[in-house]
């Protein structure tokens, strides 16, 4: 328990620092667009997912706590996949980009907190890769059980019971992708703006 606390501090940590970041160059990111307005959603989606990643599995045990009788075991492993199976995409998407421009600052800067950054990018990216190839076949497996548990069969009372079961684990994801997007909006416009934008970029804005 003491190490998955840790573990959830430090995503919450990682995450608000990435929302803070894309906060800070939110505004000058919107006035030029294109690679750098990029590169700052992709931040942001990758901090909406820790915030998430935060929110799920208290999500997942405050339920079963209230309702034990129908979010049962096999829909708290359904709820815990089918998230994943939502964030996974977006993580290697934008893991990619992020990746990518690691590399380009890399060959331009060339200097060790560069190359080290696009090492830790590439091998982060790689593993995340190996552990999506690994993991979707059993996580949609778990969610198929949830799922195909609710399917109507010869006893109306198990079905209402599974039906129950199955929304919650539905709402329980919902609402910790939901929190995540909320938190990290939130952070971004706090400090959105409160960097002042260069004149050249404001001119730029003006003329585009």
């Amino acid at each position: 328990m003491t190490t998955l606390l840790l573990i959830l501090l430090l995503n919450a940590g990682l995450s608000f620092w990435n929302a803070r970041v894309c906060g800070l160059a939110w505004v000058e990111s919107k006035s030029l667009g294109g690679w750098l307005h990029l590169m700052v959603w992709c931040g942001v989606t990758q901090s909406a997912i820790g915030f998430s990643s935060c929110l799920i599995l208290p999500l997942i045990f405050a339920a079963h706590a209230i309702v034990p009788k129908y979010f049962t075991d096999l829909y708290m492993q359904g709820a815990i996949n089918l998230w994943y199976l939502t964030v996974i995409f977006p993580i290697l998407g934008s893991g990619v980009i992020i990746t990518v421009q690691s590399w380009i600052v890399a060959y331009r800067e060339r200097d060790l907190l560069s190359m080290g950054t696009a090492a830790w990018n590439t091998f982060a990216m790689a593993y995340d890769t190996y552990n999506a190839v690994e993991g979707i076949g059993p996580a949609l497996s778990s969610v198929w059980d949830a799922i195909s548990s609710a399917i109507p069969s010869s006893s109306d009372e198990d079905d209402s019971g599974a039906m129950i079961g199955l929304a919650i684990m539905l709402l329980v994801v919902v609402a910790a992708l939901g929190g995540g997007v909320v938190i990290t909006m939130a952070i971004v416009k706090h400090y959105a703006g409160s960097l002042p934008v260069p004149a050249n970029v404001r001119r730029y804005a003006r003329a585009t």
